[in-house]
């Protein structure tokens, strides 16, 4: 507008040209009227719209502020929410490591505890087989020690019983000859008598002083032979009593080398049935079939750690997933929000600066631009 005003000026001053001097003043005084007229026409208008600029301003200032501010207010207001949604976020996250940290320890405890129970059930099969093996060695070596000496014994028994059946034999032999000789001597005796009958019988009485030296002789032979008589029966019944004795003893040893000979047959039998190879091949069995069922199990028990180890790592990448979508939409948000906020604070700024520092002129000057300006900016936070 001034500009406006000076070009007018600059050509009603052209236009008056050579112009005698009462001819200038008045035409002068006229331009100098309009000019006033024109200049307080125009001031009134820029006071008008200066007014109208400022209370348009002060509305965009203050709806830009109230906006400003409601935004700020609802920043502030989430902002708690997303505080504790981080908070949460923080605390779902530290207990699913809480979590998967005690599921490890609880797997390496439980890795732990099956190597030690399979090395104390390996220790325990190997010292029950040992134990097997030293009392079967035990046995095996104790049959045949009992089986050596049951044969010794037998031999042993058996020499000394060929041996009292050679001495029985030649005691009986003795006992036969005793009897051959009693008879022979009973014969003898009858014979002695007899013929001690026929020679007294036709013979005349003898006197006793001529018969007594035979009579005496013939009496003490037969005191001699009833002597070894009576001997020889003794020696029979003491040999007798002797075969009786020793009978007895051989029926002892009998029974007793056949309680021997059947406890024999009865650990040989044993030791047939027990079968020392098909136990330990099914002890063996058992064994193998122990460790094929633990080895299951643990197979079982880690199949099923690491399902649940698996289970639990892809919730954790759900929810950190679920987190950083959250976050980055927050941070999103922020970003969007932070250069309105810095190109409201820098308008104000500009503003204030300008409305503080500016005189009246200057603000006259320049008021067409900044209510471009100001357009511009209202625009822009409108949007």
């Amino acid at each position: 507008m001034v500009t406006e005003v000076k070009e007018s000026i600059g050509s009603l001053t052209r236009r008056s040209g050579s112009v005698p001097g009462t001819a200038r003043r008045a035409p002068s005084d006229d331009v100098m009227s309009i000019v006033r007229r024109h200049l307080e026409a125009t001031e009134e208008k820029l006071s008008v719209q200066i007014g109208k600029v400022q209370q348009q301003s002060d509305k965009l200032r203050e709806t830009a502020f109230a906006r400003v501010d409601a935004k700020l207010c609802g920043f502030e207001s989430a902002q708690p929410k997303f505080d504790r949604r981080l908070a949460e976020l923080s605390g779902n996250y530290q207990g699913l490591s809480d979590e998967v940290q005690s599921q490890i320890r609880r797997v390496d405890q439980l890795d732990t505890r099956l190597r030690t129970w399979r090395q104390e059930l390996e220790e325990m099969i190997r010292a029950k087989f040992s134990e097997l093996e030293r009392s079967n060695q035990q046995i095996i070596s104790t049959s045949r020690v009992s089986s050596a000496c049951s044969e010794d014994n037998i031999n042993r028994w058996t020499r000394r019983l060929i041996r009292l059946e050679g001495v029985v034999d030649e005691r009986m032999a003795a006992a036969d000859d005793v009897n051959q000789s009693l008879l022979n001597l009973h014969a003898r005796l009858s014979q002695i008598e007899e013929g001690q009958e026929v020679i007294l019988s036709p013979v005349q009485p003898i006197s006793r002083e001529a018969d007594g030296g035979a009579m005496a002789v013939l009496e003490s032979r037969l005191v001699d032979a009833d002597s070894k008589l009576q001997r020889w029966l003794d020696e029979s019944h003491d040999l007798h009593a002797r075969m009786e004795a020793q009978e007895e003893r051989l029926k002892s040893l009998r029974t007793l080398i056949d309680t021997r000979e059947d406890c024999v047959r009865a650990l040989s039998d044993r030791l047939e049935r027990t079968d020392c190879d098909a136990r330990l091949r099914e002890l063996h069995d058992r064994v193998q079939e122990t460790e094929k069922c633990c080895h299951e199990l643990g197979l079982h028990k880690e199949n099923k750690c690491s399902d649940r180890l698996a289970e639990l790592e892809k919730r954790f990448e759900d929810v950190t997933e679920r987190n950083f979508t959250s976050v980055g939409d927050v941070l999103q948000q922020l970003k969007q929000v932070a250069p309105r906020v810095m190109e409201h604070e820098a308008m104000l700024q500009d503003l204030t600066a300008y409305f503080a520092g500016s005189s009246l002129e200057e603000m006259d000057a320049h008021f067409c631009v900044r209510k471009i300006r100001l357009r511009d900016a209202g625009c822009l936070v409108l949007r």
